[in-house]
This record gives structure tokens, C-alpha cells and sequence, in this order.
């Protein structure tokens, strides 16, 4: 991060961006029009910036109409070496098989260079713009591209990088969950594993009451992974349990994420305790104790829109012993209701288990730019061949 004022740039018609790289700059403007996303909040980005993701930068941009605050833009800047992301290989014998492969690894070994974000890699959903009222989707997809290309060419004069490819995430499918749009004849469109969602109903009060709704052989399977956790404590942490523990809750995490598909990222180790200083009211963190030493944790989010379960560790060798992962699952639903939350965002992973507890899967689309033509071109296929795919089962334990 850098001490530079922010730049201001032409973007066309009235409209004209203040493009910076420290949110600090920003907030008063960046917060007349961030008012419900705690995940776009100057605070949340303050955050991001004292506690980076491993090998991130970030860029701001305030969008004025004329003098009026008119929208605000969030990207995120990495180094990317796709090769190393994703396990491209074909068991077949065919020729033509082996030749479709070897264009799809020549394409995905093109990915290494500087990345350019519009959202957070760190969280689903649509955090990567917001505009207020009355700039129309047209406007809007004009002037999130025009800020692509001019944030791209601050990069390549600034930091001498050249930013070859453009991540746009994460955009609802369904009408009725879209708060924002995206459309360009220049991007790749895809889809990856879809969020999980559980709505929870008001006459839930309390688990009991959810464990009513249950179908009785789903009921059964949740007591008794209940009942292999029986001698685990589950309990919010205090910030200073967090501090003592920062250097192994990072461990447990970094246990945990190593084994998923597909990484961009790596949280800072400071993380959860600056994200638990930061919001002391709306995030919580509970931890599971064996006889006083910390099996895993969760954290847990309150939005303006119902809850988000954020991110978790946990001991990989115990996990079978005491269902950590499973009971973590209970234990947020259980925390949900009794907070009052009308629905509970679970992410994108472990998809079937998720379902089990009656969560439904919410599609997203991403869009990708490359910068070379030809290789652009072919995002559609290289994506439809690269992009990790898993086969799960859509679970529905509520009773008609």
C-alpha cells in the first residue's frame, strides 16, 4: 500500500472515477453508498488491508456523477500461476482425447501473471460493486469496464505489472437474489459449485423446533452425530481466548483449506482476531474443547440480510472421532435460530452435507476476460474442461 492521493480519471459523459489504493482515502464517499454490505464496508476493507490475503493487493473506486457519489467499486490485485491451481489430465487412450488435453493444459499454462478482481476471492456473493439508485445496468457495466482498463494502466505505470487477466464474481442467476448485473461481449461466462442456503423458519425457536421439522431418518443421522460430540464443548470465544490462540486457530485453518480442490488464497494469521476486533458485535467465533484444548472453530456473521458462516479450522485426525465438521454444521444452525436470522449462508463447499441440514444451492455466475484475443476465445472451452466439477446429491430432510 502506498501514501499516494487517489487519481482522478474521465470515464465518460459525467461520469469520472477517484481510483486509489488505500480504502483509508476513501471511506467518507466509499460509505455514502456501502450502507448494507458489511463485506464492501470501509471498515471490512480497512481490515483486508492490515491483514491481507497472502501475495494481494487492492484498488478503490468512487464513481461521481458530476459532484454526486455515484457508485463505488472494490478489485483485488494477485500474482496467478493456474497450472499450479488446477489438475487438467485425461485417462483416455483416444488420440483426439489426449490432443483435446493437451490444448487445455497449453491454455491454462498461459495463466501466470498478475490477476485483476472485481469482488472478494475470500467470500460468495455480490461484493465486487454497488451504485446508487437511478444509474441504469447500462451505465454501470460501462463504468465498471472503463475502471477495469484504467485501474489496469495505473498497474502497468505504477508497478510495472501488466494485469493480463479480469475476474468478475460473483452474480446470482436467480432474478430474486440478484442485487447486481454484469453483461460484456468480451468476458467468458461460467459457473462454479453453487452457495448454500438454509431459510429458517419462524416458528423455529428454538433446535428442538427444527429437529421437529425433520424427517424422522434425517433426525436420527443428526443425534447421533450428536452424540459422537457428546464430550466436546462448543462455546463462543472471547477476543482475548483469540489472541492466546491466533498462531494454532491459523493452523487449524490452513489444515482445513489445504484439502480443498481449488485455492486463490490464503488468509492472513491474524485474520479472525482482527475480524472479531473489528466487528466485536457482529462476528462470532465458536470454539470445540476436548477437556480444555481446542479441537476447531467457526465463524459466524451477522449481515443486514440474515447470517453468513464464515471461515472455519479444525483437527483433520479427530474429525472422524468427534464429526467436528458435521456438528460445526448443527452447531451454526443452532446459533442462527437463536439469533433470530431468517436464513444462513453456508458457502460453496461440502455441498451435500449442507443439504442434509436442509440448505439449498443458490447458482452463481463468474465472468472472465483474457487479454489475449485467441486465448480469450477459447475461455469457454478451457473453462469447460479446467473448471473443478462435482457430482453430489440434493438432500431435502423437511418434512411436506
Amino acid at each position: 500500500m502506498s501514501n499516494k492521493a487517489p487519481e482522478r480519471l474521465k470515464i465518460f459523459g459525467d461520469f469520472t472515477a477517484l481510483i486509489g489504493d488505500d480504502i483509508g482515502h476513501l471511506s467518507t464517499e466509499w460509505d455514502t453508498v456501502i450502507r448494507d454490505d458489511i463485506f464492501m464496508s470501509s471498515a471490512y476493507l480497512e481490515l483486508l488491508q492490515r491483514c491481507p490475503p497472502h501475495n494481494y493487493t487492492f484498488r478503490y473506486a468512487v464513481i461521481y456523477d458530476g459532484v454526486e457519489v455515484a457508485g463505488a467499486i472494490y478489485f483485488q490485485i494477485r500474482p496467478l500461476n493456474l497450472s499450479e491451481s488446477f489438475d487438467v489430465h485425461t485417462h483416455s487412450t483416444s488420440i483426439w482425447a489426449r490432443i483435446r488435453t493437451a490444448i487445455v493444459k497449453w491454455g491454462v499454462s498461459l495463466v501466470n501473471h498478475e490477476f485483476l478482481v472485481c469482488g472478494n476471492v475470500l467470500l460468495t456473493g455480490e461484493h465486487g460493486f454497488k451504485f446508487r439508485p437511478g444509474i441504469s445496468e447500462s451505465d454501470q457495466h460501462r463504468i465498471v469496464e472503463a475502471s477495469i482498463e484504467h485501474i489496469r494502466t495505473l498497474v502497468r505505470t505504477e508497478d510495472r505489472k501488466n494485469i493480463r487477466s479480469v475476474l468478475l464474481k460473483d452474480f446470482y442467476t436467480d432474478p430474486s437474489s440478484r442485487t447486481n448485473t454484469f453483461r460484456s461481449p468480451h468476458y467468458a461466462v461460467f459457473k462454479v459449485q453453487p452457495v448454500m442456503v438454509l431459510n429458517i423458519k419462524k416458528e423455529w425457536r428454538t433446535f428442538d423446533d427444527y429437529l421437529a421439522a425433520v424427517r424422522s431418518k434425517y433426525r436420527v443421522k443428526i443425534k447421533k452425530g450428536m452424540k459422537k460430540a457428546h464430550l466436546v464443548e462448543t462455546r463462543e470465544m472471547t477476543l482475548e481466548e483469540m489472541e492466546g490462540l491466533e498462531t494454532y486457530m491459523f493452523e487449524l485453518y490452513k489444515g482445513t483449506s489445504e484439502r480443498a480442490m481449488f485455492n486463490l488464497f490464503e488468509l492472513h494469521p491474524s485474520y479472525f482476531t482482527e475480524l472479531k476486533r473489528t466487528f466485536p458485535d457482529r462476528v462470532r467465533v465458536h470454539g470445540m474443547y476436548l477437556e480444555g484444548q481446542l479441537l476447531g472453530f467457526y465463524t459466524l456473521i451477522q449481515t443486514n440480510h440474515g447470517g453468513e458462516a464464515h471461515f472455519l479450522g479444525y483437527d483433520i485426525e479427530k474429525n472422524p472421532e468427534f464429526e467436528l465438521y458435521f456438528n460445526m454444521l448443527k452447531s451454526l444452525v443452532e446459533r442462527a435460530i437463536e439469533l433470530g436470522f431468517d436464513k444462513l449462508g453456508l458457502s460453496r463447499t461440502a455441498l451435500e452435507i449442507k443439504s442434509f441440514f436442509g440448505a439449498e444451492p443458490h447458482q452463481l455466475e463468474l465472468h472472465l476476460r483474457y487479454a489475449n484475443p485467441l486465448v480469450n476465445r477459447m475461455l469457454p472451452f478451457i473453462l469447460s474442461k479446467s473448471v473443478p466439477k462435482k457430482e453430489w446429491i440434493q438432500r431435502h430432510p423437511f418434512k411436506d
